[in-house]
């Protein structure tokens, strides 16, 4: 009995959890505003010429011709 401490509770403490526990919480307007902007940006940039199967390419056009590709995190910088 040593070992035991006064008063400590039996078991993990830990509660049950219902499903909606799992669904996160709806985004922020602001966050909503840049989503949907990202999506338009990609859509303009979507480039179907260099894109394939299940690969999207975006690309940006230069003044002197051609294509540049570009990441998403060159978008979303």
């Amino acid at each position: 009995m040593q070992n035991e401490r006064a008063g400590a509770p039996k078991g993990k403490g830990k509660e049950k959890r219902c499903q909606g526990d799992n669904i996160p919480p709806d985004p922020s307007l602001e966050m909503k505003v840049h989503k949907d902007w990202l999506r338009k940006l990609q859509n303009h940039l979507l480039c179907q010429l260099h894109s394939g199967d299940g690969l999207k390419t975006y690309c940006w056009v230069k003044l002197k011709g051609g294509h540049c590709e570009i990441n998403n995190n060159e978008m979303t910088l």
